[in-house]
């Protein structure tokens, strides 16, 4: 989605997996050219062309990979290794959004609960990264929308830091 300004929303861009539907010889989105695409193969595209490739009948979302007890084992992973995020897949926060909103209310208490461990987990990380400078590609495990939250907490860190002490970068 375009804004007032002209600017791409970076939801539009983050990567989204799609399952091709029908078969074709040759497929170019977003520079990455994809040939003999079978039903059944699965690619990552950007969001704004995974709803463009869909609005055509060509692919569908990848049926998510999350549920409550994969959100429980990345819980369990996050908290286990204290300097490093854990592995999720590219679209996690899109599929705990789509998890939550399907879920019954029955577990959505306890889910919900586990969901803001493991995110406030991965924050806590996140932050610590930024803090300590340590170059984002050195980072294993970020998501497009983490890496975000990397770059904005950098920057704001490094502006306070030169404020109130007068140090530039660490």
């Amino acid at each position: 989605m375009i804004d007032k300004e002209g600017a791409v929303s970076p939801d539009d861009l983050a990567e989204r997996r799609v399952t091709i539907t029908t078969e074709i010889n040759r497929l170019v989105v977003a520079g990455k050219s994809y040939d003999s695409l079978r039903p059944g193969t699965v690619i990552s595209v950007p969001k704004w062309a995974a709803e463009k490739l869909i609005e055509r009948g060509i692919c569908e979302y990848q049926a998510p990979s999350l549920n409550a007890s994969t959100i429980a084992q990345i819980e369990w992973r996050e908290r286990r290794n204290s300097s490093e995020l854990s592995e999720v897949p590219p679209s996690f926060y899109d599929e705990v959004r789509s998890l939550l909103k399907g879920d019954p209310q029955s577990y959505h208490k306890d889910l919900g609960a586990r969901v803001i461990n493991v995110v406030s987990m991965r924050i806590s990380k996140i932050l610590t990264f930024a803090v300590k400078g340590v170059p984002p590609e050195k980072i294993k495990n970020l998501t497009s929308e983490e890496l975000d939250l990397y770059l904005s907490s950098r920057k704001d860190f490094v502006n306070w830091l030169k404020k109130n002490t007068g140090l530039g970068e660490v």
